[in-house]
């Protein structure tokens, strides 16, 4: 049950990020749009993560450019 219960709460956090990116997204779209290309460059650089960074970095930069479509 414990699984079930962080997954859920997960998915909330996402939930919720994804409501507050948009919404700051509208007050300064361009710092957004930079820190996006940050974390995609992040994500290229040779040696820089682990493979779980790398993961973690691609989950967040799915939920930035879920957040930041019109």
């Amino acid at each position: 049950m414990l699984a079930r219960d962080e997954q859920l709460d997960l998915r909330a956090l996402a939930y919720l990020m994804t409501a507050v990116i948009h919404r700051l997204h509208e007050t300064d779209p361009a710092w957004w749009r930079d820190f996006l290309e940050e974390m995609k460059g992040q994500i290229n650089a040779e040696g820089t993560t682990t493979h779980d960074e790398r993961e973690m970095l691609n989950r967040a930069v799915r939920i930035v450019e879920h957040s930041l479509k019109p």
